[in-house]
């Protein structure tokens, strides 16, 4: 099965010169079918990455940005987790092994059978690494309605043991518990926006629970704190949250939005995330 090449914007563009990406593209929402006929196809979709709060290790999802349109959403997903760039490389990285890639993604019964290069196998990865890179795997498959697990294949064959520590004889299945504690979905990490309000939105790890929010201006001041609480109970029990900031984005350039748990266990530290964008001159 061909895999569309795919990128993300490892940094957020300049306003005059955005590298060819589409920013008015639609992300492909949960729930679309993992390919899709008589259609154009997609120039975005949605891939898992790796956030470490240590000692713990989450996944979150980012935009992945194609070099060409696809009408394989679920391949080219696969593929952003196993080569693609973080979106926000400040905080997200990938697991899989240098020179490792997707061969192909075969959907049978609601298990999508994910074959990967021989250079998956030799690696130095801790038990929290691995699980973390099921979960990469299995959240970004079944974003897809069409989707419920992941099988990994090596090379055409089925591996029981990847790096060690995991048995993956089994399908692995997507765990709300891996997510991260707070994840912010807009405004987009890279994404560019007109001068004006900023409003960010997304998810927590419970609805009834608390996010800390800051706005940052280009300089690196803080314009703007407030906190919001997740009201709406989300799939998996998190809690979706938005805030729009009273404060207007109007100087060009870099600015950002913090995020941070103000309710964490007492064994971790609070989770913290930062989406930079990009404000038009």
């Amino acid at each position: 099965m061909l895999v569309t090449a795919c990128r993300t914007e490892d940094e957020p563009p300049a306003p005059e010169g955005r590298d060819g990406a589409d920013d008015s593209a639609e992300p492909v929402p949960a729930g679309d079918p993992a390919y899709l006929e008589g259609d154009e196809g997609v120039s975005e979709v949605r891939a898992w990455f790796l956030h470490a709060n240590e000692p713990d290790l989450w996944v979150a999802p980012g935009t992945v940005h194609l070099d060409a349109p696809t009408t394989s959403p679920l391949d080219a997903a696969i593929d952003g987790v196993i080569s693609g760039r973080p979106g926000n490389p400040e905080a997200a990285r990938r697991l899989a092994p240098p020179g490792t890639r997707l061969l192909g993604v075969d959907l049978d019964a609601g298990v999508a059978t994910v074959d990967l290069s021989g250079f998956a196998m030799p690696a130095e990865r801790t038990a929290s690494e691995e699980q973390a890179f099921a979960q990469q795997l299995a959240h970004t498959a079944t974003q897809f309605h069409d989707v419920d697990a992941v099988r990994l294949h090596v090379r055409g064959q089925a591996v029981a043991e990847l790096w060690g520590h995991l048995d993956w004889s089994e399908p692995q299945t997507a765990d709300p518990g891996a997510l991260a504690p707070v994840i912010v979905e807009s405004p987009r990490w890279a994404a560019v926006q007109p001068a004006g309000s900023v409003t960010a939105s997304g998810s927590l790890a419970a609805a009834g629970s608390t996010v800390q929010l800051r706005l940052i201006d280009p300089t690196g001041t803080v314009v703007e704190e407030a906190s919001t609480t997740a009201s709406e109970e989300d799939v998996g029990g998190r809690g979706r949250w938005e805030h729009a900031f009273e404060t207007e984005a109007v100087t060009p350039g870099r600015w950002a939005v913090g995020a941070a748990e103000l309710e964490a266990p007492a064994e971790r530290a609070p989770f913290r995330m930062v989406v930079r964008f990009a404000i038009e001159g």
